[in-house]
């Protein structure tokens, strides 16, 4: 290969790239490691990184990788055939679980989808379900590097503290440490495990763990043979900045160089604010390629990398290596299961907006990757088909889901429709969300309908067309079921598919200048059953025939006055109004929003209850939302509803 001028992007998510003053401090002479200048270099070293966990316990230091520090937790606190409770979020836990196995431990490993963090119901449930106690201890993966997925460590505590149960709390932050915000105490957890090459900005080499006083009182019973490892030795070495064999003197250098960089120079929460708005940069960056986050649940989307799942017959590790000879971009390979499906682009460390804009190459919202890369990606031509996509933001509680294709007034492709069912299956899933606004880009139309200008190659004739349609009745079903109330914000055009689409929402907010419609008569088309079905319950089959059989556009009074919306503002208000809507929605209980949902839909099924069913409408009384806002009301005080 022909030397690549200028210097090598390396964006792989780990390890990341080691500032030029690490790499100068790195580079100090050796000093003696029983010397005096030594114990204040231990000293400063360890009280920093005490500040990185955010705990007032003990840090130890290996001389190792992070697999090191993994095998370090289970030594130095477990005993031979301890059974464990890990969870499979993806690769790395998965290599920790084999890894429990070879030490002569019994893990139990709940299966996961490789897309969802770890679900603290899920472990509460085993848990309770362990009234002997034989589990000794969790272990989880925080930031899961392979799917850039995040696991919701404060929840997995409340579910171990709920059941009492006393197994000790593992977490590896391996690929988070640094980069996301991370509370080693106020958490609860028994035993961290970090290295150096990630958030750290270290080459690799250094690992760590933080150990909790429970954590260090198993060690004194623990019976899994450790000598390296003991942090018995080390910790009392580690009183005066010593070790009790040979340190990693010049990585300890640069250790604390970084921990300057951090701690002092831009602050913790600065950083991890850093990480999580480039974050959020490269999933816009990724949906207007046209490509998938891999993560499912918006609330554990990593601040550190982001997992980027290809289309069925196009080869990840294919697209990697035509960048990197294209544009002399490293991006972390898919692993294990997700070999060939993903590609990993790390965002970690030391990284600033250049540095990502050089990464992504176009801002969102552009037209996708380099078309020599979409053609050449995969056996089945371009790589995320041209003609718009679905943009998904999360603002505490209120998702937005976006209609993106303004050039064309939001028309919907084949492409759009996979990616909205997709989305909407991702927010039913996320029960931290209250609610969901579902618009349009830009102001011109909320959508459309169908994109025309692809009836050529998408629906030709009817097996294709009752190919789109499989995708789009999916899509459809997922918006009407999705648990979360959704509104929609109509701005502009709102016609043919979009009219369909806006119909599944369950509030309809427009603009006076909106324009409804299905004009499909004029196309020689049809709506099939399945995409008249919301209308005709929004609407009625007096309403639906005439939208149809006359094809007229409606204006935004007579679509009010018909049922299509339930409110009309001014169009300068739409945006403010739907939003407000969305706030007071989000306020409530969101377990009663779910609830009545479900029963309104229910409703308009014509079979009598079930006595089940039934029951389910006085389930509320056992709730836990219930029991806030009695607690509430006699304090005087706004419930806190927590969904459950």
């Amino acid at each position: 290969m022909p030397r690549a001028a200028g210097r090598h992007f390396l964006q792989i998510p780990g390890p990341t790239n080691v500032p030029d003053r690490v790499l100068r401090a790195i580079d100090f002479p050796t000093m003696d490691h029983r010397g005096p200048d030594f114990g204040v270099l231990g000293k400063e070293v360890l009280q920093g990184m005490k500040r990185v966990f955010k705990t007032s316990h003990h840090v130890v230091i290996y001389p190792a990788s992070g697999t090191g520090a993994w095998e370090a937790a289970l030594f130095n606190t477990l005993s031979p055939g301890d059974k464990l409770l890990m969870y499979e979020t993806g690769h790395f836990a998965t290599l920790w679980q084999k890894m429990a196995k070879r030490l002569g431990l019994e893990p139990e490993f709940i299966a996961g989808d490789w897309r969802s963090g770890a679900d603290p119901q899920a472990i509460e449930a085993r848990l309770r379900a362990d009234p002997q106690h034989r589990i000794k201890a969790v272990c989880v993966v925080h930031n899961e590097t392979s799917t850039g997925v995040v696991s919701r460590i404060p929840e997995i505590r409340k579910s171990i503290d709920v059941v009492k149960h006393p197994a000790l709390f593992m977490v590896d932050t391996i690929s988070s440490l640094a980069s996301i915000d991370y509370r080693h105490d106020e958490w609860g957890v028994d035993v961290t495990v970090g290295g150096s090459q990630k958030g750290l900005m270290l080459p690799p080499g250094l690992s760590f763990n933080a150990v909790s006083a429970k954590a260090l009182a198993a060690s004194k019973n623990a019976k899994l043979p450790r000598s390296f490892w003991d942090w018995g030795e080390m910790i009392a070495a580690n009183k005066d900045g010593y070790f009790p064999y040979t340190p990693a003197t010049n990585l300890l250098y640069g250790l604390r160089e970084s921990l300057k960089m951090l701690l002092e120079e831009e602050g913790l929460e600065n950083v991890f604010a850093r990480h999580q708005r480039h974050a959020e940069a490269t999933r816009r960056a990724v949906r207007a390629w046209g490509l998938e986050v891999l993560a499912r649940n918006p609330a554990e989307y990593s601040g550190s990398l982001t997992a980027v799942l290809l289309p069925a017959g196009h080869d990840a590790d294919r697209l990697r290596k035509l960048i990197l000879e294209n544009f002399d971009l490293s991006l972390g390979t898919g692993l294990g299961k997700l070999a060939g499906k993903v590609f990993r682009i790390g965002h970690l460390g030391d990284f600033n907006d250049l540095a990502l804009l050089g990464e992504g190459g176009r801002r969102a919202g552009g037209d996708g990757l380099p078309r020599r890369l979409r053609a050449r990606a995969g056996s089945q031509g371009r790589l995320g088909a041209m003609g718009g996509n679905v943009l998904l933001e999360r603002d505490g509680a209120i998702a937005t889901v976006t209609l993106n294709n303004p050039e064309r007034l939001n028309a919907l492709s084949a492409q759009m429709w996979g990616q909205l069912g997709s989305h909407m299956k991702t927010l039913d899933e996320d029960l931290s969300l209250r609610c969901v606004v579902l618009r349009g880009a830009g102001e011109k139309a909320f959508a459309a309908g169908a994109d025309i200008a692809n009836f050529a190659t998408e629906r030709a004739d009817s097996m294709q067309a009752k190919q789109y349609a499989k995708g789009l009745a999916g899509s459809m079903r997922a918006l009407a079921e999705c648990c979360h109330p959704v509104v929609a914000l109509i701005q502009g055009a709102c016609v043919g598919g979009g009219l369909l689409v806006a119909a599944q929402a369950d509030i309809r907010i427009c603009g006076e200048s909106s324009r409804f419609g299905v004009p499909v008569k004029n196309l020689g088309l049809v709506e099939a059953y399945d995409e008249l079905e919301g209308m005709m319950r929004v609407v009625g089959r007096a309403a639906t025939l005439e939208i149809l059989l006359e094809g007229r556009i409606w204006d935004a009074r007579e679509a009010c006055g018909k049922g299509l919306v339930n409110r009309v503002v001014a169009d300068a208000k739409v945006v403010e109004e739907t939003y407000a809507t969305a706030r007071r929605i989000a306020e409530g209980a969101p377990l009663a929003a779910r609830w009545h949902k479900k029963f309104v839909r229910r409703l308009a099924d014509p079979r009598p209850l079930t006595e089940a069913e039934f029951d389910e409408s006085y389930a509320c009384f056992d709730s836990a939302d219930f029991r806030e806002w009695v607690a509430a009301f006699l304090a005087k005080r706004k419930p806190r509803f927590q969904g459950k």
